[in-house]
């Protein structure tokens, strides 16, 4: 389900423990040739606390009506290349903002561009 994993990948994020392991798979750096970060970054939030029970009640309001309409599978694809899109117009963003303002290039975190296409 969306929504456990949701759960599954922020809560690793606090285990001390597992910190330096999560910034490789599940954070999506730009320029990076690890493309399945870009998909595993859907599932990663900024702030356990505002940000991930936002976005959870969000996700939980919206997946009802759309699940009417399609199924689980669809449901998925359409979370995850959301995602992806999210993604690239993150990256286009913070790729405007170094070249204008010469900000430094961060990585993402996508959950809630996922989110947004649902909605």
């Amino acid at each position: 389900s969306l929504i456990a994993t949701n759960a599954l990948v922020p809560g690793c994020w606090h285990l001390e423990s597992l910190r330096h392991f999560m910034e490789t798979p599940f954070m999506h750096h730009f320029g990076s040739r690890r493309d399945i970060t870009s998909l595993s970054s859907c599932f990663s939030h900024q702030n356990v606390i505002f940000h991930f029970t936002s976005n959870m009640v969000l996700l939980y309001l919206y997946l009802g009506p759309v699940q009417e309409l399609s199924n689980r599978h669809e449901i998925a694809v359409i979370y995850l290349s959301s995602g992806i899109f999210g993604s690239a117009a993150s990256h286009a963003y913070s790729l405007a903002q170094y070249r204008i303002f010469k900000q430094k290039l961060v990585p993402n975190l996508e959950a809630s561009g996922a989110l947004l296409d649902i909605m």
